[in-house]
């Protein structure tokens, strides 16, 4: 896009010399606003994905958090169910 056409073009002849771009009747200011807008969306793009990127990784760690937090549980219940075998086993009851 930048190097065949027509902006790509002019953006080329301002980089090598902007007095020559000038005198060509290119107008500079247009074309750094546009250079500088494009710039700027493409930061927000990237801003947008970057975000989007950060959310699944704060949810995939809760969900690890979770995951760890109910093996726990199920492990302390089993112990207490053990240990409930092993009374019961003890006194005959």
């Amino acid at each position: 896009m930048l190097q065949l056409s027509v902006f790509g073009y002019k953006r080329r002849a301002i980089r090598g010399n902007q007095k020559l771009a000038v005198d060509s009747g290119i107008n500079i200011y247009i074309n750094c606003l546009i250079c500088y807008a494009m710039a700027g969306a493409l930061v927000a793009v990237s801003g947008v994905f970057d975000n989007m990127n950060q959310e699944k990784l704060e949810y995939n760690k809760r969900k690890r958090e979770r995951k760890k937090i109910a093996l726990q549980h199920r492990r302390e219940m089993k112990e207490m169910q053990t240990q409930v075998n092993r009374n019961h086993i003890t006194t005959g009851s």
